[in-house]
């Protein structure tokens, strides 16, 4: 299972970045998640933000 993450800043500095997560819905493959991470990041990077998408592979049953 995968889930989308995005860094999005609206400038140069750390301090203007935030952490997007698709958290109401998750991939079944990591090739799904990135192609919907990268269309997410593409129009945000039209809208002038710094975009940075990212795929994270969650583990079910697994105790952290």
């Amino acid at each position: 299972m995968w889930i989308a993450f995005m860094l999005l800043c609206t400038g140069p500095s750390a301090l203007t970045c935030e952490v997007m997560a698709k958290t109401e819905a998750t991939f079944v493959t990591e090739e799904a998640c990135s192609q919907e991470a990268l269309l997410v990041a593409r129009y945000f990077q039209e809208q002038g933000y710094l975009a940075i998408p990212q795929c994270i592979n969650i583990k079910m049953g697994v105790s952290l």
